[in-house]
């Protein structure tokens, strides 16, 4: 079982990274960070775990935000993205988990 990790997102230079649970409680916050964020970079690799919600919020991340790039992803994301096939869609430019 993976350590927990509180939910925090940081916005940078480099773009948005987000860790913790990303779920009905938190998904807004990330979202409102992705969208005033200068870099339109995701890093989900300290995401310990992520539900529909979660996934709802990246789907809409990627129609409104323009050039919107996961470029990292924790093992639990992953897995996520290849049950609801969605690894494709949102335009992950490395497809392997961290």
């Amino acid at each position: 079982m993976e350590e927990w990790i509180p939910f925090a997102v940081a916005v940078t230079e480099r773009g948005v990274k987000v860790s913790g649970d990303v779920d009905l409680s938190t998904s807004s916050s990330m979202i409102a960070a992705v969208l005033t964020a200068p870099v339109a970079e995701l890093d989900l690799s300290e995401v310990t775990f992520m539900d529909s919600s979660g996934l709802h919020a990246l789907i809409r991340l990627s129609t409104e935000r323009a050039g919107l790039h996961i470029v990292a992803v924790s093992s639990p994301v992953q897995r996520l993205f290849e049950l609801s096939r969605m690894t494709e869609h949102l335009m992950l430019q490395n497809g392997s988990g961290s």
